[in-house]
C-alpha cells in the first residue's frame, strides 16, 4: 500500500495527445492507484523516436499504443528525504 512508503516518482503514458487531458488522465490515474498528486513535473508528447534506448521508457510507451495508459511507480522509503539521491 501506499501508506508503506514516502512517496514516489510516478511516469504515467497515455496515448492522448492534448497536454491538458494528458494531465488529468494522469492525475486520476495517479488518485486511482492510491497515491496523491504534488505536482506535475513535465508532461510532453513524444514518439517511439523519442525514446533513445530500451532503458528510457520505450517498452511503456509501446505498452500505452496497446492499453492506452501505463502507470510506472518508483516508490521511495518512508525515511526518504528531498536531498536523498535516487538512481
Amino acid at each position: 500500500s501506499p501508506d508503506e512508503f514516502g512517496g514516489a516518482y510516478i511516469n504515467v503514458y497515455t496515448t492522448e495527445l492534448n497536454i491538458r487531458n494528458a494531465i488529468d488522465i494522469a492525475e486520476r490515474e495517479v488518485v486511482d492507484a492510491g497515491w496523491r498528486t504534488e505536482r506535475v513535473v513535465s508532461a510532453a508528447l513524444n514518439t517511439a523516436d523519442d525514446f533513445s534506448d530500451e532503458d528510457s521508457g520505450l517498452q511503456y510507451y509501446e505498452q500505452a499504443l496497446l492499453d492506452g495508459v501505463v502507470v510506472v511507480v518508483h516508490a521511495f522509503p518512508p525515511q526518504h528525504t528531498e536531498s536523498d539521491a535516487f538512481h
